[in-house]
């Protein structure tokens, strides 16, 4: 195989989990529209967490086609990684809902933005070539941008950590649904929830 063949074929590969989501995506609005407002809908968390999915699968492809763009998006596509886990975490945080007046604070949006926002803002300041070696070829010992490229390392191990964060809250949260709803039903004066 020829090596553009053979990233074309990466690239096609990758893209089919995007195109997944993002019929994934429609199919669930369309349902979110039929069964209710979509805006209110329980629903929608679900279509942003599969649009977000999109998204991260679409930036594989332009990493492995066009790496130029790819540094260019790279903050957002720090920032849709991250956010992907608050999404599906939002979406269960909504299905476990035990009637209590409970909110889905803000800040599960505004701290996974930290990293990315900060190498979004110093990405002003490293020129595009030594970008493109820092992210694209994993060199790590351009010279002069050094904390650039420990930053940019950075973001796998905190990816990594915040994925099992978001992971381990949300079984926390169903093991107390779970616990709430079989204390309600073991309630002589409420029905069986069975």
């Amino acid at each position: 195989m020829t090596g553009d063949w053979n990233a074309t074929l990466m690239a096609v590969i990758f893209a089919l989990p995007s195109v997944t989501a993002f019929v994934g995506a429609i199919i669930v609005a369309i349902y979110g529209l039929e069964a209710s407002n979509l805006l209110r809908s329980p629903a929608r968390p679900l279509v942003t967490a599969l649009l977000v999915a999109a998204f991260v699968w679409g930036c594989m492809v332009v990493y492995l086609q066009w790496p130029t763009l790819f540094v260019v998006l790279q903050s957002v596509y720090g920032y849709a990684l991250m956010i992907f886990y608050v999404v599906l975490y939002r979406v269960i945080f909504g299905l476990t809902g035990t009637g209590g007046r409970e909110r889905f604070s803000v800040w599960h949006y505004i701290v996974p933005a930290i990293i990315p926002a900060v190498l979004f803002v110093w990405s002003f300041f490293v020129p595009l070539g030594a970008q493109l070696h820092i992210v694209v070829l994993r060199d790590q010992s351009t010279a002069g941008y050094e904390a650039y490229a420990a930053l940019s390392a950075f973001r796998a191990p905190a990816f990594f950590v915040w994925s099992i964060l978001y992971n381990l809250l949300s079984l926390r949260r169903i093991m107390t649904f779970r616990r709430a709803i079989g204390n309600y039903s073991a309630d002589e004066g409420h029905s069986s929830v069975r």
